[in-house]
């Protein structure tokens, strides 16, 4: 099931004003899926660099880069979570994508918590290969809720990213 981003609560001002949020591009309606994620990311660099050399502090444009990341995701979600048939999922940012703390060369550090129901490995190849194809630097898991649970008491680097885990797509109830 997908959850319409609209339909989020508003990201609060203190980690990223309204106004800096609205200032990334849409994410393009019509063409290739591919072509459409490296226009959004060629477009949101375009308006990142901008915001940053005209005098935007560093923390707020880490903050508008992960709006940015935000929106391409949340787009390809949208598209990719229907043709798979994906229910019970959850794309998760954790580590500096969690804390909304990238830069424009960060890795994008997700984890896709699901059920098992629909087609898991097929959405999962199809989201990760739209990233790289974008030149995206995609440090990802896949994991169900059991596996992740086992995942956090074992290995303290996973169980360390999970501190600063936010939804970004997706099934909030997981």
């Amino acid at each position: 099931m997908s959850v319409d981003p609209h339909a989020l609560p508003p990201t609060p001002d203190r980690v990223c004003s309204q106004a800096l949020a609205a200032s990334v591009p849409t994410f393009p309606a019509r063409g290739n899926l591919g072509d459409r994620l490296r226009q959004h990311r060629a477009e949101s660099l375009e308006r990142i660099r901008a915001f940053h050399a005209g005098g935007g502090p560093g923390l707020a444009t880490a903050r508008l880069v992960t709006a940015a990341a935000d929106v391409s995701l949340g787009a390809l979600w949208d598209v990719l979570a229907p043709l798979h048939k994906l229910q019970g999922a959850v794309l998760v940012g954790v580590g500096g994508t969690g804390r909304r703390e990238m830069s424009p060369g960060s890795d994008w550090d997700l984890l896709l918590l699901h059920t098992g129901r629909g087609e898991v490995a097929s959405f999962a190849r199809a989201f990760s290969t739209a990233l790289w194809d974008a030149r995206v630097h995609l440090g990802w898991s896949v994991r169900t809720l059991t596996e992740a649970s086992a995942a956090a008491r074992e290995d303290t680097d996973f169980r360390t990213a999970l501190l600063d885990a936010r939804r970004i797509a997706g099934d909030g109830r997981l």
